[in-house]
């Protein structure tokens, strides 16, 4: 497993280099948007990977998005997760790991050009 810090790295060189040839794929509200979740919205949507997961209100959605690319004859089961989304947050937050989630992005922030002077903004990015 890599190290919190080279992951972050990967995703933001990827991310850069989506918006750089990314721009043909989205309409001006996209490039010219301050809210850089509709470049990853826009990356998931075409395929490249991103920290998004999929959600939806809809069960047979969720049925679609889990058996749309499934080969046929694949022995694995398709799966759809049912979360209940606050609760969710609320067990998360109650992890140990989370007190060294948020220091490793901090030291991981004050250190990137982008993210300078954002370091308390870390469920944002």
């Amino acid at each position: 497993m890599r190290p919190v810090p080279e992951l972050l790295k990967i995703e933001n060189d990827l991310y850069e280099e989506f918006q750089r040839c990314g721009v043909q794929l989205c309409d001006p509200r996209v490039e010219e948007a301050d809210w850089d979740w509709d470049w990853y919205f826009l990356m998931q949507h075409h395929g490249a990977p991103t920290r998004l997961l999929d959600w939806t209100d809809g069960a047979l959605i969720a049925l679609h998005f889990a058996l749309r690319e499934k080969p046929k004859g694949d022995p694995d089961p398709a799966l759809v997760y049912v979360l209940e989304p606050d609760r969710l947050r609320d067990q998360l937050y109650a992890l140990p790991g989370n007190a060294l989630t948020i220091r490793d992005w901090k030291d991981y922030a004050k250190d990137d050009p982008y993210y300078r002077d954002k370091e308390d903004a870390w469920e944002n990015a």
